[in-house]
């Protein structure tokens, strides 16, 4: 197993031993397509909300499909609606859609599970997207390699230094 979802998993377990989903661990993304650095900038993006370089956030109601169709071929993805809908001003005055956006949704950029790349799309309008031509706004993010956990040992003692001292 690589280290991401070693990594991964162990966060699940943490979040899942602490009996409650706050805080809940945020994945940051640095903006790499044209549009998303003049737009959006970086982003943080957790299991309620996205939230941009500029400190607006978009929250999640709920998820509403987990496929979405990309350039033809079916693709897992987390599709939310947005719980108020919004358009919020980003980077340089931009807006993230010509008007609000409804739903968001992200997926991997490739099939490469070792590519640790993620599209954001916006959407308009009141059905749930199935496919990213219906997007007003496509974004592309690589991974910041800040994991939260890295170089925590998940079998260290509670309160040992991560050096071995005492």
């Amino acid at each position: 197993m690589s280290p991401r979802p070693l990594a991964a998993a162990f966060a699940l377990v943490a979040v899942l031993l602490a009996g409650t989903a706050d805080p809940v661990l945020a994945d940051r993304w640095i903006a790499v397509s044209n549009t998303a650095m003049a737009i959006t900038g970086d982003l943080e993006i957790d299991d309620r909300q996205v939230t941009f370089q500029t400190g607006a956030t978009l929250a999640f109601s709920d998820l509403v499909a987990d496929t979405i169709e990309v350039d033809g071929e079916t693709m897992g993805a987390s599709v939310y609606r947005v719980a108020t809908p919004g358009n919020p001003v980003l980077l340089n005055g931009n807006r993230l859609c010509g008007a609000e956006a409804t739903y968001l949704a992200i997926w991997s950029a490739s099939q490469d599970v070792d590519d640790a790349g993620v599209i954001l799309a916006a959407f308009e309008g009141t059905a749930v997207p199935t496919s990213n031509e219906e997007a007003c706004a496509i974004f592309a993010y690589e991974d910041t390699g800040g994991n939260p956990l890295e170089g925590i040992d998940p079998m260290a003692e509670p309160g040992a230094a991560e050096d071995g001292a005492h």
